[in-house]
């Protein structure tokens, strides 16, 4: 089961409910970003704390937009952050949710999901050649990809992940 937070991003009254790993991915985009301005001294933790709201609300007075604290709309696309690949602030598809599973704790923990889709169609189509996937290589995470993958990792003497860690994405040679 995945950890849900709510995150507010005041988008009139909506409140959107998102995975933890992603609203903790903004803050800590949100919490560099203003670290580079010398608006925040605070650790870049994920954390929503009183130090990342202040600093939130010296950057919106500083961008002349409307002093709340929060990670609004306005202030995200000002900082230019929305989450990796989304031209959006809908909250993540489920496919992207897998895919952020899978690739956790690797190399290609935060580029965009459509950079994860290619890199799992890679991935697929070298489980194919090997003889250890029979499915398509559409980039789609699968439980199917995931048993593939678990047996090739055994098969290659890699540490048993059932994820796209470093050691499997260089042993699969992943670009």
């Amino acid at each position: 089961m995945i950890a849900v937070s709510a995150l507010r991003l005041c988008l009139g009254m909506w409140i959107l409910v998102m995975p933890l790993a992603w609203t903790d991915e903004i803050i800590r985009k949100a919490q560099t970003e203003l670290q580079k301005s010398g608006l925040y001294e605070g650790g870049v933790d994920g954390i929503m704390g009183s130090r990342t709201s202040a600093a939130i609300r010296r950057y919106q007075i500083q961008a002349q937009l409307k002093v709340t604290g929060e990670l609004n709309s306005q202030t995200l696309l000002s900082l230019g952050l929305t989450p990796a690949g989304r031209k959006n602030l809908l909250p993540p598809t489920e496919i992207e949710i897998q895919l952020s599973e899978l690739f956790s704790g690797g190399p290609y923990t935060n580029v965009s999901y459509q950079r994860q889709q290619t890199l799992l169609k890679q991935a697929q189509r070298r489980l194919i050649e090997r003889g250890f996937f029979s499915g398509a290589p559409d980039g789609q995470p699968s439980k199917f990809f995931t048993q593939a993958l678990v047996g090739w990792q055994k098969a290659t003497s890699i540490k048993t992940t059932g994820r796209m860690d470093e050691a499997t994405c260089a042993k699969l040679r992943l670009r």
